[in-house]
Order: C-alpha cells, then sequence, then structure tokens
C-alpha cells in the first residue's frame, strides 16, 4: 500500500497527499510519516513544490482531526464502541480518553507528531469527552504544522536514503510511543495510590512517619 500511495503522490502531488493525511488522521492505516518523507524527497528532487506540499499536507492532517473530532462528537460511546470493537483497539482507546483527561491540550500536541499512533483515537476521544473544540483546533494545528514541518525537512535532506530513514523513524516512533504509554500507566497508578491513601486517612494530610529517637 505504501508503493502504491507513494506513487499517487508523485504523479496527482499535492492534492493527492492532501487527501492521504485526511484518510490517515481518521483512522485509515496509512503510512502518513513515510508520505511526508516520499514527498519531501520529490521537493529535493523538484518534482514537487515545497510550499505546496507543506500547505497541503498541513491542511488535510488538520481536516482529518477535525473530522475524528466530530466523529467523536456526535456519536460519543456508541461509536467508539463500534470502532474498538472493529479495531481491536480497546487499549488504545483507553490510553487516549485517559490521556485527554489528565493533560488536555498537552496530549493532542503530542500525539499529532510524537506518538501518532494514538493520534486518530485522541481526536474521537476529544470528541467524545467535549473537550472544547477551539483548543482542539489550536493544538491540533500547531501539532500538525511541526509533524509536517519536520518530516518533509527530513525527507529532503535524507532524499537518497529514504527508505533507511522511514525504517529508523518508525522503529524509534513506536519506541516513543511505548515509553509514552508506560509513564502515563505509571503517573496514573501514582495518582491512584495518592487518592487512596488520602480516603484511607479521613481526606486528612498523611500520617507523618514518627522519627526513632
Amino acid at each position: 500500500m505504501s508503493d502504491t500511495v507513494l506513487g499517487l503522490v508523485s504523479t496527482y502531488g499535492a492534492p493527492a497527499l492532501f487527501l492521504a493525511l485526511v484518510a490517515g488522521a481518521v483512522g485509515i492505516p496509512l503510512p502518513g510519516t513515510l508520505l511526508l518523507l516520499g514527498a519531501g524527497s520529490l521537493v529535493s528532487s523538484e518534482d514537487l513544490d515545497l510550499w505546496q506540499v507543506l500547505i497541503f499536507g498541513t491542511c488535510g492532517a488538520v481536516l482529518g482531526d477535525q473530522l475524528g473530532y466530530v466523529l467523536g462528537r456526535i456519536g460519543g460511546v456508541r461509536i467508539m464502541h463500534w470502532l474498538t470493537r472493529l479495531t481491536h483497539g480497546e487499549d488504545r482507546v483507553d490510553r487516549a480518553q485517559a490521556s485527554v483527561v489528565r493533560w488536555g491540550g498537552g496530549t493532542i500536541f503530542i500525539t499529532r507528531w510524537l506518538v501518532g499512533p494514538l493520534g486518530p483515537w485522541v481526536n474521537l476521544s476529544a470528541g467524545s469527552l467535549a473537550y472544547p473544540w477551539v483548543r482542539f483546533l489550536f493544538w491540533g494545528i500547531l501539532g500538525e504544522m511541526v509533524w509536517v514541518a519536520m518530516y518533509v525537512s527530513l525527507g529532503r535532506l535524507f532524499a537518497d536514503r529514504i527508505e533507511v530513514l522511514a525504517d529508523l523513524v518508525g522503529s524509534v516512533g513506536w519506541a516513543l510511543a511505548s515509553l509514552a504509554v508506560a509513564g502515563l500507566l505509571a503517573y496514573l497508578l501514582y495518582q491512584y495510590i495518592r487518592d487512596l491513601l488520602h480516603e484511607r486517612n479521613g481526606g486528612g494530610q498523611p500520617p507523618e512517619v514518627p522519627s526513632r529517637r
């Protein structure tokens, strides 16, 4: 599929990239990062215009984010349950919802460019949780601008080694995603233990440990 989509981008230019990134942001499994790297290499060979790639790429990713948000807002719990059954993504939905509740805009920004696999689920979760749309739009635009500019630039710089770079980005991306999830789980566990101790102490301050003399 990657070769086919890259071929379409090479043939039809920035509009094809726009449509592919819309679909990827909604949740269709398309290699968005690889497409941006490929587009960058095409910019390097002067087959595509840099500003068209940046504008069409960012607009496509942002539009896809908004569609995911609207689906979550309109469909709410029902569409979330349907999608999780269809894609077996229960764990990703749980992580996305917990992240939106805890970190809000920070989660939206980070999942645009650093931990992309959670991006579509964060979009749906933000909508289903009625996260303020203006904030969602702001953080989404900011994050997608970083994502598109960064990987198009890498594609231009390493046009002759695009396949090796794509493999490296994929490996590092999943590693960062795993680290982020591990950090989130550790933080949630800390919050749970702290709240549990707080309740056991009757809502007061934790008792001081007596010092030994």
